[in-house]
């Protein structure tokens, strides 16, 4: 029998974690923590779980949401819990990627074109002036309205 809203409030926690099953594999599972949306679902032949959020952040029906998502990345032959793993990677690869790491590969790059005295301005100048605004700010998180204000 599936969920309702008035069941997941009601869920208190016991000494012991259980689950409250919504079917097709979701569920809630609820501790002392508190309560988290689990997908079990098997790939290639292996058990697997899926994190799908923690109530009440994720409502039910997002949940559901979540869960026919991964059912639908799941039935073209993709592992959903590596997707999700993937995308957070991608995730964190662009954002270690900031101002200050591009602009001193630019320095580093037009370095030999220019004077020394130039080069020595140009660097001291960002350090000065830009890197403690925008330095630490993801390059493809940077809009033109904040490079204009530094």
């Amino acid at each position: 029998m599936p969920l309702s809203d008035i069941a997941i409030k009601k869920a208190l926690p016991r000494e012991k974690p259980y689950k409250l099953t919504d079917g097709e594999g979701m569920y809630l599972l609820v501790n002392s923590k508190g309560k988290y949306w689990r997908l079990d679902y098997r790939h290639l032949g292996k058990r697997k779980t899926l994190a799908l959020g923690t109530y009440p952040t994720v409502s039910l029906a997002d949940a559901r949401d979540r869960k026919n998502t991964a059912r639908k990345t799941l039935s073209n032959g993709i592992d959903p819990s590596s997707l999700k793993k993937e995308i957070r990677l991608a995730a964190m690869k662009a954002n270690a990627i900031t101002f200050e790491l591009v602009a001193r590969e630019w320095h580093l790059k037009n370095k030999p074109k220019w004077s020394e005295k130039n080069a020595a301005r140009t660097i001291s100048a960002l350090e000065r002036y830009v890197f403690p605004f925008i330095g630490n700010s993801p390059i493809s998180n940077i809009k033109p309205s904040e490079l204009l204000d530094v």
